[in-house]
């Protein structure tokens, strides 16, 4: 007897072993990397804090910027923070944080939302099949090894994990009067987790247009009576999300007072219509790389992905004509695919409006963490269309093709999570996957100074400094590592560039002041302490370091007096 994939009888009694399957998926791929260290931005944002080690009471979490104090950017993730702290309660003997803890709590909160895209698939009536292949596949898709490796993509799956639970709740809102108390909290989470979470809201009103279909204007007027009261609920969760940000940083939006655009974010420096041109090419790289995940990148920083120049770019508008002309030509191929189609066309641009630079500038150009939540409607795409095309086939076919690509991509996540190991291999990974980013040669110059290896470092930082001549952190760099080689006439020179493009550059005016005390040049040294100290009174080291600079200046003045 031929086995259909719609055979709902083989579906029920399959189900639990697919549940089985997509937790695995979620897992095997990943197991690996729970063993690596703290990388790229887990070392600023949790590592190098001291709150997490010293704070005892969490409801601080809710009262303070998501960066530590010397690097606030007016981001406010409090339950983001809360989940780090419970966290950080797992020391090792010397009292330090041990980043395997981190990395599988991420995992495990990657394996729930892998379970509630499957619950989503499913309340949407898309099929048992295309609820386990979505599923699957965004269980194993490489593009999200950002978001669930390193401990600072634990937003993104916070955000999605609490987003999901919104959705599925408020589809209940017609069945089950409480659903929408706990849509409710789970969409207030989803903000204390990322700011993206404000897509609920909108999210929540498309699905009700896909699942009620009101069909004339008096349809439509009696359905938003009667939704109403719900929406305005969820209104007042978004005014108690920003009224919680507001008291704990004092802004309603991002400060970004670290971010420097011509670096970061080069979007930011464009004027209309360009800013909107290049932020359509950028979401045709995301795209790209969820169907083509073959190169992978934890920074795509300047110049690896530069604005556009031309409002006729190709790069953005052959993705905007790709992106609207499949779902059209999918709906004309395929029954009752309208619907779904402009659901989760319309889903996914409002999943992206966030953080694409469509609205508001963010600190960064493009980052595959940003897919985790966009990626979901695309793997609900993909499974609806395989759906469509294999549905006549034997379930044996079925099963073997699925297995076929869930197994290929979960081997490039597998492959991709040995990038994540170390300091030094995701470093390595950063110049091989974007080779124009002045970033990850700066990243790999800290490497290797750091295992002395002082000329490979500088050599480093030269090819930072060929991409961007400009770039203040390279050339400081350089002139400590020179200093370190003895190569103090091209460490001065280093460091006085660094310094004339920017003035106050601590790193850059304290070991100048260093080298020119080792030199004896002991009244500059003095000179530019002093005025240092007028920047950054409250650094104990640079007290520390002038007082004794005192000492020498006091010590040749007595030698001289003899």
């Amino acid at each position: 007897m031929k086995l259909s994939c719609n055979n709902p009888r083989l579906l029920k009694k399959a189900f639990p072993y697919a549940v089985v399957f997509c937790i695995l998926a979620a897992v095997i791929p990943y197991f690996y990397s729970l063993r690596g260290e703290f990388v790229f931005d887990d070392l600023p944002l949790i590592k190098n804090d001291p709150f997490y080690v010293q704070e005892t009471n969490p409801l601080k979490c809710w009262n303070r910027d998501f960066w530590m104090e010397n690097k606030k950017q007016g981001l406010y993730r409090p339950f983001t923070l809360f989940t780090f702290w419970l966290d950080a309660r797992i020391k090792n003997d010397n009292g330090r944080l041990i980043s395997p803890i981190f990395r599988a709590t991420n995992l495990f909160i990657h394996i729930i939302v892998t379970l509630l895209v499957l619950k989503l698939a499913l309340r949407l009536k898309f099929g048992h099949w295309a609820a386990i292949f979505a599923a699957a596949l965004f269980a194993v898709h490489p593009v999200h090894t950002e978001a669930v490796i390193p401990a600072y993509g634990r937003g993104e799956l916070l955000c999605a994990f609490f987003m999901l639970l919104a959705l599925i709740f408020h589809t209940y809102v017609d069945s089950n009067r409480l659903a929408f108390l706990f849509a409710g909290a789970s969409f207030l989470f989803a903000c204390w987790s990322k700011e993206h979470g404000v897509a609920i809201l909108p999210l929540c009103f498309l699905l009700d247009l896909y699942l009620k279909r009101p069909s004339s204007l008096q349809q439509f007027r009696d359905f938003m009576k009667k939704r109403m009261a719900v929406y305005l609920f969820y209104l007042a969760v978004v005014g108690v999300f920003f009224a919680s940000r507001y008291f704990a940083t004092g802004t309603l939006l991002p400060t970004k007072d670290f971010f420097d655009p011509a670096i970061d974010n080069p979007i930011a420096l464009c004027n209309f219509p360009l800013n909107f041109i290049s932020a359509l090419k950028v979401q045709g790289l995301a795209l790209s790389k969820f169907f083509w995940p073959a190169v992978l990148s934890h920074d795509y920083s300047y110049a690896q992905l530069l604005p556009s120049t031309s409002v006729f770019d190709p790069k953005a508008w052959l993705p905007v004509i790709l992106f609207l002309g499949i779902p059209v030509l999918a709906c004309f191929l395929f029954r009752n695919f309208k619907y779904k189609m402009m659901l989760l066309v319309t889903a996914y641009v409002i999943c992206i409006l966030p953080s694409g630079n469509f609205i508001v500038m963010t600190g960064t150009i493009f980052g595959e963490r940003l897919q985790y939540i966009p990626s979901i409607l695309l793997c609900f795409f993909v499974a609806l269309i395989m759906k469509e095309l294999f549905e006549k086939l034997n379930f044996k076919i079925i099963i073997t093709l699925m297995l076929a690509i869930v197994s290929a991509m979960a081997a490039r996540t597998y492959v991709r999570g040995e990038d994540w190991n170390s300091l030094m291999s995701i470093a390595l990974a950063g110049v091989r996957t974007a080779p124009m980013s002045i970033k990850t040669w700066n990243n790999l110059a800290v490497q290797l100074a750091q295992n002395n290896q002082m000329k490979e470092a500088i050599i480093a930082c030269d090819r930072a400094i060929s991409i961007y001549p400009r770039y203040v952190t390279a050339h400081a760099q350089r002139g400590i590592y020179n200093s370190f080689l003895g190569n103090f006439q091209q460490a001065e020179q280093d460091l006085r560039m660094a310094i004339s493009l920017h003035t106050n550059h601590f790193m850059a005016n304290y070991t100048l002041t260093a080298l020119l005390a080792e030199q004896g040049r002991i009244e500059e040294a003095r000179e530019i302490m002093e005025n240092l100290l007028k920047v950054y009174p409250d650094e104990q080291a640079l007290k520390a370091s002038y007082l004794k600079l005192l000492g020498d200046i006091e010590k040749k003045r007595l030698e001289k007096g003899k």
